[in-house]
């Protein structure tokens, strides 16, 4: 008789991701979002998320032609809302596959924090990203708060992250996972494949902090070995 917690939870997601809001509208640059709780920041962080892929997918691109076109794909699982993109042949109706893939977190996958130390609660955002390979990386996304209001102020790969100086002819870099805001600072690790690791499972690994610059990015201020095969 009574609609299931997860049932009202995917009605509510669909009315937000179908609403048309000044979200979709703005650029991505001065949007914001009136904060009041975490499922609220969670709804529309994640519309403003999926409209921020939206508009650089090649969906309403002249990529597009009589004989194929790019359409884009949202889906809802248990552990995250995926955005993805792919190519289609009109004329034949083939599916050539996906070309990029975002995964959103659920609620539980946001970090709070104060990360740029003016006592107010930000919020970090970890995406999956990838082409359609086996490649994965991550792209993080700041909302900065400011008199209970989160303004969009950056996306960043996890490659900016990183140490160029521990990249060299037999170390690559992986990836960049990040934990946890304590004290003002970004704590997470990152992640090096050593020459002869396959992509999976890279061999060496820092515990890391890194501080936030506004409009600027992640500096990172403190690293230490944790894993070295």
């Amino acid at each position: 008789m009574l609609l299931s917690i997860r049932k009202i939870t995917n009605i509510i997601l669909l009315a937000v991701m179908l609403f048309t809001s000044c979200l979709s509208e703005s650029d991505h640059s001065n949007t914001s979002i009136k904060s009041s709780d975490d499922d609220f920041d969670y709804y529309y962080l994640t519309k403003y998320i999926l409209n921020y892929y939206e508009k650089e997918s090649k969906s309403d691109t002249s990529e597009n032609s009589d004989e194929i076109t790019y359409e884009t794909k949202i889906e809802e699982n248990d552990c995250c809302i995926e955005f993805s993109e792919g190519i289609v042949d009109k004329k034949g109706g083939i599916d050539f596959g996906v070309v990029s893939w975002n995964s959103i977190p659920k609620p539980n996958g946001f970090i709070y924090g104060d990360i740029n130390n003016d006592s107010e609660t930000d919020v970090i955002v970890e995406v999956g990203s990838n082409s359609g390979g086996s490649w994965t990386w991550t792209e993080i996304f700041v909302f900065l708060s400011a008199n209970d209001t989160l303004i969009f102020d950056g996306k960043y790969y996890d490659l900016d992250l990183s140490d160029s100086t521990l990249i060299s002819e037999e170390v690559f870099f992986s990836r960049y996972e990040p934990g946890e805001i304590r004290n003002g600072k970004l704590l997470g690790s990152l992640y090096y494949l050593g020459e002869s690791d396959a992509h999976c499972c890279p061999s060496i690994a820092y515990s890391t902090q890194h501080v936030y610059v506004p409009k600027d990015g992640f500096k990172l201020i403190k690293k230490q070995l944790t894993k070295q095969n």
